[in-house]
């Protein structure tokens, strides 16, 4: 998509250095640019809490209600590192939707409400007019299944470990990132050789669904506002 656009990758190479209006790339070449943008990857700046709280890595690590290890301090956003709900693995999940929600949550118990953060995480990109949607969690998967047509950028992918969705990507299928959030929240998903067989798809999932509450309410953020 990109490539079509005039973008040229140079994935297996690095900067040497930058002078004047030119990058100088490992191999030698050279490139003109006018604007040199950096992506520096993500360290979170947590060394201020180094002995006040209990970290993960880099990151403030929190129990399910956004508590630190200082009953007096919680955190949210970007620098957190908490446990997924469905799994109980420490995770870190930096968008800024993800950010509102722990936000929310962290300050309702601030004041003694203790609500689970028992979200799944979301994340969207647009790019070129062309949207892709993302939900759950999986870093580690043993196989992409994918319903539709990648060239035709309209399609579903099912990220699949041990027989189990445990990822959901989506591009110009309306609901579909919508459905799978539910599915993944109230542990509705069909087992994957179900999915692959056709068996089960979007729409079973979503009758599974009949009759569950959506989540719509001030703490949460992403609002899932209807299924159909």
């Amino acid at each position: 998509m990109h490539e079509s656009k005039g973008i040229n990758f140079k994935l297996s190479n690095s900067i040497k250095e930058i002078k004047d209006n030119t990058i100088v790339l490992k191999d030698g070449s050279e490139i003109s640019a006018d604007v040199v943008l950096l992506g520096l990857g993500m360290i979170p700046n947590t060394d201020y809490v180094n002995n006040t709280v209990h970290k993960d890595k880099s990151f403030v690590k929190t129990d399910k209600y956004l508590n630190t290890s200082d009953e007096n301090i919680y955190a949210a956003g970007d620098i957190v590192s908490y446990p997924y709900f469905r799994t109980g693995e420490y995770v870190n999940f930096a968008h800024y939707v993800n950010a509102q929600q722990q936000g929310s949550i962290a300050a309702l118990n601030m004041i003694g409400k203790n609500v689970p953060y028992e979200y799944v995480p979301f994340f969207w990109t647009r790019q070129w007019d062309q949207s892709l949607q993302y939900t759950g969690y999986g870093t580690v998967w043993d196989e992409v299944f994918v319903d539709g047509n990648l060239n035709e950028l309209k399609f579903i992918a099912y990220y699949i470990k041990d027989n189990k969705i445990v990822g959901f990507a989506s591009m110009n299928t309306p609901n579909a990132g919508n459905i799978m959030y539910e599915a993944f929240r109230n542990n509705k998903l069909p087992r994957a050789t179900l999915i692959k067989n056709g068996s089960a798809n979007l729409q079973t999932i979503r009758k599974e669904l009949s009759g569950v509450k959506v989540r719509c309410s001030r703490a949460d953020c992403y609002c899932v506002r209807k299924l159909n």
